[in-house]
């Protein structure tokens, strides 16, 4: 493999491009002659996350890579730091399952949590399971907050081997010692949006420090639990479940959403399907 071509591979393996993507998209900018075999972009591929960018299984050089990066009063804005444990005779206590107790750990940097650093009327925290593409690996709780521009800003980011309360609870109180260490105040939330499990609901409920006004549940998952619970029914059914709904989502103040939820309520009831699942009831107690 020339150096070109291995400068231009690296590049892409640091995007998370897989080998033989790799191979396909430098096909428009290396001869066919001097392209290199596949086996080789796969060679060059596993050397290069382990030696640069420390992706392997060996819990003692990862567990040395946390205690590296642990929280450093000095360190830069955006230089990123792990939070979340402690270090006792130089080995994090990040749990390894069994006695040790649940894997958890944190990430994120200054920069992002002095994004937050804002009154908390002006944004919605977010936090939730939407993210998840792979079902082998440990679970990524990603943290962030959506500005009065619909712009999503993440803050900061968990691996955790379970998705209950307690680690719910653990991260977010987490997330409030590294926020005041960092920012200097307690951290402050007027408005949070999770998923539709009970987990992260119910560690909110157990923060009364934090300040929360309305505890706000993800459309996506709305809409998700919705058709879950109508199952197989006819589709003007659905569709008139689907209308009210966007209403109500696309309303511009409480009035309004009041409003349309009364239309919704009446429109529903006198359905007939509806009514025999219970939708209104099971709706309204969401």
């Amino acid at each position: 493999m020339s150096r070109s071509i291995r400068d231009q591979a690296n590049r892409l393996f640091v995007e998370g491009i897989t080998p033989s993507r790799t191979q396909h998209r430098l096909k428009s900018v290396i001869p066919a002659h001097a392209m290199t075999h596949l086996k080789t972009f796969q060679d060059r591929y596993r050397y290069y996350r382990l030696s640069t960018l420390s992706e392997h299984s060996k819990p003692s050089v990862m567990g040395r890579l946390l205690v590296e990066s642990r929280l450093d009063v000095g360190w830069d804005s955006t230089t990123y730091f792990s939070f979340g444990f402690e270090v006792v005779d130089g080995a994090p206590q990040i749990g390894y399952g069994g006695p040790s107790g649940v894997f958890k750990v944190g990430i994120t940097t200054k920069q992002l949590l002095h994004g937050m650093n804002r009154d908390p009327s002006t944004f919605i925290f977010h936090w939730d399971a939407t993210y998840k593409i792979n079902s082998m690996a440990y679970p990524v709780l990603i943290c962030g907050m959506t500005d009065p521009g619909d712009r999503f800003h993440p803050v900061a980011f968990f691996v955790i081997g379970e998705e209950s309360t307690d680690e719910y609870e653990w991260a977010m109180r987490e997330l409030m010692k590294v926020y005041e260490a960092v920012v200097g105040s307690p951290l402050k939330l007027d408005y949070v949006m999770g998923d539709a499990a009970k987990a992260p609901i119910a560690a909110m409920k157990n923060l009364p420090q934090l300040g929360i006004k309305t505890l706000l549940m993800c459309f996506y998952h709305c809409v998700a639990c919705v058709n879950k619970r109508l199952g197989a029914v006819p589709q003007n059914v659905k569709a008139l479940v689907s209308k009210h709904m966007f209403m109500m989502h696309y309303s511009r103040s409480g009035v309004e959403c009041q409003q349309h939820w009364g239309a919704a309520k009446a429109a529903w009831s006198a359905c007939e399907v509806l009514d025999t699942k219970d939708f209104v009831r099971y709706f309204e107690t969401q």
